[in-house]
This record gives structure tokens, sequence and C-alpha cells, in this order.
């Protein structure tokens, strides 16, 4: 259920700029911001938590336009499923009538 990131991911590996100073994208991800200095760790965790979130709610709602075609595709059927049976009330009325 749990997605876990390898040690090896390329968006952590240390890319250097030719100069010796990791490009600014790296050193966000490794827990540094420009304005406000290093991350703490519940900064970090704070942001951990806020992909899984983001992941979480991206999957649940895949799911749920699963289900409104499904639900979609029950409604249409149900209708049909109703007209055939009144043409079928509608064919038992009429031999009925012919009976009596």
């Amino acid at each position: 259920m749990h997605k876990r990131r390898s040690g090896n991911d390329s968006s952590t590996t240390n890319n250097s700029s030719g100069n010796g100073h990791f490009k600014t994208n790296d050193m966000n991800r490794r827990g540094y911001d420009p304005e406000r200095g290093p991350f703490s760790a519940s900064d970090v965790n704070a942001g951990i938590m806020e992909q899984q979130n983001n992941d979480r709610i991206s999957e649940l709602s895949e799911q749920v336009a699963r289900l409104k075609g499904l639900t979609i595709d029950i409604g249409n059927e149900v209708r049909e499923q109703n007209s055939l049976l009144d043409q079928m009330q509608d064919g038992f009325s009429s031999t009925g009538d012919l009976l009596a």
C-alpha cells in the first residue's frame, strides 16, 4: 500500500553544476529552503505526509470516477430492464383480454 523511495532515487542524488554547488531544486528536496534556512524534521515529515495525502487523493479520485461510470451503467441497465418489463406487462394484459 505504501510506496517507499529507494536510496538511489534520481531526485535525491548529488547533482552538481560543475562548480561544486547543488542545484536549488536538489537542495529543496534535501531539506533546505533558501528563504527560511534548513527544514526541521517535522517540516520534512509534514512534506512527506502531504505528498502521501496527495497521492491517496489522486487514487481516490480515480476510484470515484470508476464508481461513477459503474453507477451510470447500472442506471442505464435498470431503465432498459424496466422498459422490457413494461412491454411484457402490456403483452400479458393483451393476452389476458383475449382469454377473457
